[in-house]
């Protein structure tokens, strides 16, 4: 029986609102997307299985799942869009568009701005096959299935006589529909060296080359060694960061590896190289490390090195560093040594993973020296803000807010155990407790960083009550928790954490039962439709707001973004013409505002397209 990759145990769908006990959420802030024993949609099947959920800008969610009525199987990916129930986008046995071949397996979903979820997959070979062919597919709302890229002999990259290799790395997918991805070339049936594709390079969302191994490095008089699976996923606006090797020449162990930024349009310029001065230190770069770079919409770049003396030798510090577009060479963020708080701690070294929001925030996983700093204590989250300051959001050894325990090991190689930053300058995070009472059971837990504040968001050994009938409680205990992090909302990864604050996450509970669960506990509130001046009134300085922000990005219902799908355009457009009209309660004549406003929003389209 084929299955879904990756998938949890057993799960049911249809939204119903939740309360974790504990004193933790209040009732209201925890919504179940899809919980077992509820059928999805209500249709006779019940789920069999359950992925760690993904959530775009507006709250729609996607997740692998496998539901049966009890002779059939339908295992796939699943959404959950504008609050309705979870359908399938996919299931495994359908006939892949552009392939003429059944889906095998699923994996990895993302979700972009306009609820459509892209994912790679394998297909069934038929009798006497031996090559695996697999690819990438795009489903919309309305059902349409389309191809992205397939591995395939006969599938060529665009303007390439190349096939794609494989497909076994992550599939970058950013909040435009932009999906990106590293693989090994063939041509002629032979290999051809690695490569990243992208629809940001490409025109009309076709395929496109970013980089390719062998060709010249720009700012150097070398040429790109290796670029697999050493690269962020496309920024919202297709900017992406690359950390690699070189090959040339002049090439040596001391200058082999450099970080570069891809901008659509202008082509790839070089961040930073070893053996290049490095800022705010007597110095020079002395080694860089995927994942810790990350690129955002504007194309700035936030990177984490190690770094040795001038007259060379081994590594004697580390630091984090950022480069603005169009601004010359890096600066320094925070370096080995460095003063972070008024405890006397000191940065050590960036963590597993480095974020850089679109707001300019800068968020690690790090390690602490300084006085009284020991094993204990020694890994912290920290926060460095567009002014540069330095704040540590959570610390080993410190009590967990909401748990009478205290904070243990905050980095690991388990992207679980990474923060995830949206454009609120909100953090997600998941840590290991320590401390009396705490066990197996109840030694993991999600927090929410929030205007200062720390809120615990689940933790293992806490109970949710699933039950939509207040006289009726249905308490399940949490037996474990997963959730998408490790990304900025701004990195083409897949993320569990969106710009309004909402935060999906998986929990398997100790009876056997498992869900998938949105909380909106941090989640802004939403504004009043169609108020983008935010003066409490709809009125036709809203529109104003709207069209000067048309066609520009914004942070989930903020500003004239009226749907939360994170971008300024006609659907926000519809979203105050709706609103206005229910305040005059009646449509003006074209020679009206109405009109004028249409007449506007029409020359606003022209002007831009």
């Amino acid at each position: 029986m084929s299955t879904v990759a990756n998938s949890r145990r057993l799960i049911g769908s249809s939204v119903v609102w939740c309360l974790l006990v504990s004193g933790v959420l209040a009732s209201g802030d925890l919504r179940a997307i899809a919980l077992s024993g509820v059928a999805p949609g209500g249709n006779n099947a019940a789920y069999t299985g359950l992925g760690t959920p993904v959530i775009n800008a507006r709250g729609d969610v996607a997740f692998l799942g496998s539901a049966t009525d009890g002779t059939e199987q339908m295992a796939g990916v699943w959404t959950a869009r504008d609050g309705e129930p979870p359908s399938p986008a996919a299931l495994i046995g359908q006939i892949a568009p552009g392939a003429n071949k059944p889906f095998q397996s699923l994996r990895g979903p993302s979700i972009d701005r306009f609820g459509r979820v892209a994912y790679i997959a394998s297909l069934q070979r038929d009798e006497g096959e031996t090559i695996p062919i697999s690819g990438a597919w795009r489903a919309g709302p309305d059902g349409d299935v389309t191809l992205i890229a397939l591995a395939r002999e006969d599938w060529f990259i665009p303007g390439t006589s190349s096939v794609i290799g494989h497909f076994d790395t992550t599939l970058f997918v950013n909040a435009a529909g932009q999906a990106m991805f590293s693989t090994s070339l063939r041509t002629d049936s032979l290999w051809d060296g690695t490569v990243i594709v992208g629809e940001n390079a490409g025109v009309d969302s076709v395929l496109g080359i970013v980089a390719r191994e062998g060709q010249s490095a720009p700012g150097t008089d070398a040429a790109f060694r290796f670029v697999y699976y050493r690269h962020t996923g496309p920024s919202n606006a297709g900017h992406v960061g690359i950390v690699t090797t070189l090959q040339g020449p002049n090439v040596t162990p001391d200058n082999e590896e450099g970080v570069w930024a891809y901008t659509p349009g202008a082509g790839i310029r070089l961040v930073a190289r070893e053996g290049d001065a490095a800022p705010a230190m007597d110095g020079v770069f002395n080694s860089f490390y995927y994942p810790r770079v990350s690129v955002n919409r504007f194309g700035d770049v936030a990177f984490a090195a190690d770094y040795r003396p001038n007259e060379g030798g081994a590594s004697v510090g580390s630091g984090v560093f950022s480069s603005a577009a169009g601004t010359e060479g890096p600066v320094a963020i925070v370096k080995t040594g460095d003063a972070i708080s008024s405890m006397g701690l000191q940065f050590g070294s960036a963590g597993n993973v480095l974020l850089l929001g679109s707001t300019g925030d800068i968020v690690a996983p790090v390690t602490l020296s300084g006085s009284g700093v020991n094993t204990a204590n020694n890994h912290a989250i920290l926060m460095a803000d567009a002014g540069g300051d330095l704040n540590l959001i959570a610390r080993e050894g410190d009590p967990a807010p909401g748990t009478d325990a205290r904070f243990g090991n905050m980095i690991s190689p388990d992207p679980f155990f990474s923060p995830s930053l949206n454009g609120r300058g909100q953090v997600v995070f998941s840590s290991r407790l320590s401390g009396t009472g705490v066990d197996a059971s109840n030694d993991s837990a999600i927090w929410a960083y929030d205007g200062g504040a720390l809120r615990l968001i689940a933790r293992e050994g806490d109970s949710i009550d699933v039950s939509d009938d207040p006289h009726s409680p249905d308490l399940r205990t949490i037996e474990s928790l997963d959730a998408e992090l490790r990304s900025s909302n701004d990195d083409g990864l897949p993320s569990g954490f969106n710009d309004r604050g909402q935060i999906a996450f998986y929990a398997a509970f100790t009876d056997g039962t498992s869900g998938v669960f949105v909380s909106d506990a941090v989640a802004a509130p939403l504004p009043l439709a169609g108020d983008y001046d935010r003066d409490g009134f709809v009125t036709p300085g809203d529109y104003d707001v709207w069209e000067s922000a048309y066609g520009s990005w914004a942070v989930s219902y903020e500003g004239a973004d009226g749907n939360g799908d994170g971008f300024v355009d006609a659907a926000d457009y519809a979203v105050w013409r709706d609103a206005y009209q229910t305040v005059v309660q009646s449509v003006p004549e074209p020679s009206g505002l109405s009109g004028l406003a249409v007449a506007l929003a029409a020359a606003a389209f022209r002007r831009r397209r």
